[in-house]
């Protein structure tokens, strides 16, 4: 069975500790965790600059023999520059993990090249790769805006983030990502959305962060998405559901595995009987 990644997303209201916990009472391979909020200002559970928290996820890591598959931070935004990356990067290394998640919220093309050629230097010294995940509520808001902003920095630790539901949502279809250099694209997503896409902006948003479906439950193209895909690339499953929030975090996570095991393996099913 292909391995499974739990997305921080999926138990946004859980700390970074506890989630590498509950990926490993649940039967996920690899987790990953948010450090920060996702600007500045925004409140979160402390890690930059808790000592005793990053130990604590070490410690878990180590416990549970769980994969750190990648890290979320700030936001690039223009209140912020490459050396308020660095104990971010710092961070990552000391936890092992490979890949720290980078999405592009600057209005200020200039500030953000500027800033994202810093860290990408700063990750590239501590072997690590950056990536960027493509939404409509973003400053890259469609695969072909990711992939002008990966060639406009021209970093070879900078590369993307593949999501159904944001791909879908910008207009994109599947078959758009067979024509991705494979050793450009990450890390993928999983997950699922009913009905026609949201029409403004504001619902998009919503929608991303408390409302996607279990693999199978909605009209995404999931199957094609998949065999798109660079063969390996591996699968995080995001499926935040704010109607579940009453359940323990264990439980929440434990349906999610299920739903994506079971719907990995019709697909597959399906895959070996087209091809038998």
């Amino acid at each position: 069975m292909r391995p499974l990644t739990l997305g921080y997303l999926t138990l946004e209201d859980v700390s970074p500790a506890e989630l590498v916990s509950v990926a490993g009472a649940t039967g996920f391979e690899a987790v990953g965790i948010r450090i920060t909020g996702r600007k500045k200002a925004d409140p979160y559970f402390p890690v930059v600059g808790h000592r005793d928290a990053v130990r604590d996820i070490k410690r878990r890591l180590d416990d549970t023999g769980i994969r750190l598959s990648n890290i979320g931070a700030y936001y690039v935004t223009p209140d912020i520059d490459a050396a308020d990356f660095a104990p971010i990067v710092d961070i990552a290394a000391e936890l092992g993990a490979p890949l720290i998640v980078a999405n592009n919220h600057d209005t200020d093309a200039r500030h953000y090249f500027e800033t994202m050629a810093g860290y990408c230097d700063l990750a590239a010294k501590a072997g690590i790769r950056l990536v960027l995940e493509f939404m409509r509520y973003s400053q890259a808001m469609s695969l072909e805006h990711a992939l002008r902003i990966l060639d406009t920095l021209g970093r070879k630790n900078f590369g993307l983030l593949a999501d159904p539901l944001h791909l879908s949502r910008s207009g994109g279809q599947p078959s758009d990502l067979r024509e991705v250099q494979a050793d450009r694209i990450f890390l993928a997503q999983l997950c699922d959305a009913k009905g026609p896409p949201p029409t403004n902006i504001a619902d998009i948003t919503h929608e991303a962060r408390n409302g996607r479906l279990n693999p199978g439950d909605g009209d995404l193209p999931l199957g094609a998405f998949i065999d798109a895909l660079p063969p390996g690339i591996e699968l995080e499953c995001e499926v935040p559901q704010t109607h579940l929030a009453g359940l323990p975090a264990v439980e929440r996570a434990r349906r999610v595995a299920q739903a994506c095991r079971s719907f990995l393996t019709r697909h597959a099913e399906r895959s070996d009987g087209a091809t038998s």
